[in-house]
């Protein structure tokens, strides 16, 4: 019986806008959206049972069928008639949970890649896709990773050029942020500063790490730091240190920075540490799943 895993990447959001509240209670975004160098393993081994089964080494990620991952693994079997065919799912968590960072997405991500490899399913991108979207808005990108342009509810995507080299430091406050309790709380029609995604792009495009680090900002930040002081603080440290630029993940709370230096990248993670639940020295990548 076969098992394969892979590495999942975290993603962060170098800009974050929110459009318009849909009918359908999603909201239409506007977001660059980025993979970087933090990641869970995933691993799917064939059992010679018929059910779906779930292990992690995190206290936070449900076991059953409300984990994103088994629902990913359903998905799957239900879309290519796959039957009778028993899975165990093991994640090994290193990307925090409930954090504005797609680890349950990447998670999800990795169960479509790695199955589709497994049973030799031969999914089409078209069908990819349309899974992805069903089972959450962040699983389209997290399946491909790298730099994009991010519209929709966040899976209508346009590849960018990887984005310049530089030092990211994450910070992870001790508390905990729901997705959809973040939105819920938004007015759309009474957000005031908006991020100048146009002038990110074209920084991307021009490999201009200052002017990109300059332009980094999350509409939701300002709401989240009422309740989390915590993000206020950390990006005071971060500036202080040197940081370029810094913004809130996501629905937060976690909080990146983008630094031209290493040193001064690490003296500010050195800070954090006593301050948040993790921090986190990484940088780009350009891949949201890869087969180990």
């Amino acid at each position: 019986m076969r098992t394969l895993s892979a590495k999942t990447y975290a993603k962060i959001n170098l800009t974050l806008d929110v459009i318009r509240r849909r009918d359908d209670s999603y909201h239409d975004l506007e977001m660059i959206m980025q993979s970087v160098g933090l990641f869970d393993v995933l691993t799917i081994s064939e059992n010679s049972g018929k059910d779906i089964n779930v292990g992690t080494n995190s206290s936070f990620v449900a076991k059953n069928e409300q984990n994103i991952a088994y629902k990913a693994a359903q998905k799957v079997f239900s879309l290519t008639g796959v039957k009778d065919r028993g899975i165990d799912i093991y994640i090994e968590k290193s990307i925090p949970v409930s954090a504005g960072l797609a680890g349950g997405s990447s998670n999800a991500a990795g169960v479509i890649v790695l199955l589709n490899e497994m049973f030799s399913l031969g999914l089409s991108d078209a069908d990819i896709k349309s899974a992805a979207r069903d089972i959450g808005a962040d699983v389209t990108f997290c399946l491909f990773g790298g730099t994009a342009l991010a519209q929709g509810i966040g899976d209508e995507l346009t590849f960018l050029p990887d984005m310049p080299d530089c030092h990211i430091v994450l910070a992870k406050p001790n508390a905990h942020v729901s997705t959809h309790a973040a939105f819920s709380k938004l007015d759309v029609g009474k957000i005031g500063l908006r991020p100048d995604t146009h002038g990110a792009l074209d920084a991307i495009k021009s490999g201009d790490i200052f002017k990109l680090s300059r332009r980094l900002y999350n509409v939701l930040e300002e709401a989240a730091a009422k309740d989390i002081k915590d993000i206020h603080e950390i990006k005071s440290v971060l500036y202080d240190e040197g940081a370029l630029g810094a913004s809130m993940s996501g629905s937060g709370p976690s909080v990146f920075a983008i630094f031209d230096d290493e040193e001064k990248a690490k003296s500010s993670g050195e800070r954090l540490l006593s301050m948040c639940e993790s921090v986190h020295l990484i940088a780009p990548v350009n891949r949201g799943v890869e087969i180990l």
